[in-house]
């Protein structure tokens, strides 16, 4: 399924709805945006053994700098902010050059013997680790049957031990 499909597919079978989605066609970034929907939805097609299927990966159109998983009809669901792929996106093709910074000296013979940029692999790096911190919450969502539990992050400062074991749980597995 492409982006279009997905999005298409989320609207008529959850509650969001297309102003929710950010769509990056004609935009700057396509291509990378492309890139990443198609990697992680590769990622969870090969992943179905976990359970939380079926599972899709979409971008949503607000200015936060975070992603989010949710299960909405039994449709588990990793949302991309679109602030966070576009800094992303505009980190990469502005390569930062590490050797550069005091005390980061070392970077520059680091990526001389690898033949690779330090920058793309911390770009990677971000990437992977929100992606898998997010499919270790689809994961638990399958394995139970309480979702909705973004009402308790903002506002709420109690402390709920089975809530911080989640999200050390979803940290550990990315």
């Amino acid at each position: 399924m492409d982006y279009p499909e997905t999005v298409h597919y989320l609207k008529e079978n959850t509650d969001l709805n297309y102003k929710d989605f950010f769509d990056f066609e004609r935009k700057s970034g396509e291509k990378y945006f492309e890139k990443v929907f198609n990697f992680y939805s590769g990622n969870l097609a090969h992943n179905k053994r976990f359970g939380a299927n079926p599972s899709f990966v979409a971008f949503y159109d607000k200015e936060d700098f975070y992603a989010k998983a949710k299960k909405y009809n039994k449709n588990y669901i990793i949302l991309f902010g679109e602030e966070l792929i576009t800094k992303l996106f505009e980190w990469h093709n502005s390569y930062v050059d590490f050797g550069n910074i005091k005390g980061l000296e070392e970077f520059k013979t680091l990526e001389e013997k690898i033949n690779f940029k330090i920058a793309i692999l911390l770009e990677q790096a971000l990437l992977h680790f929100t992606f898998y911190h997010e499919f270790a919450h689809l994961i638990q969502f399958a394995s139970e049957d309480i979702f909705e539990r973004e009402e308790n992050l903002f506002g709420n400062c109690e402390f709920k031990p089975n809530e911080h074991i989640e999200e050390y749980d979803a940290d550990i597995f990315s």
